[in-house]
């Protein structure tokens, strides 16, 4: 049988006890095998920002 995964993304800046909670939760939750995280690299929430990553 095929392991069942989760696949949680978003710009985890910064990563915190929280997305591990929602991980976790998801992964009991729907009987996940595992949760895979994804981090975006162009978050469409920050698109209008003057200065870009390699500014910070």
């Amino acid at each position: 049988m095929p392991a069942s995964l989760g696949v949680f993304g978003g710009t985890f800046d910064p990563p915190h006890r929280g997305h591990l909670a929602v991980a976790r939760a998801a992964r009991s939750t729907l009987g996940l095998d595992a949760v895979h995280f994804v981090v975006a690299n162009d978050p469409w929430q920050k698109a209008d920002q003057a200065w870009g990553n390699c500014c910070r």
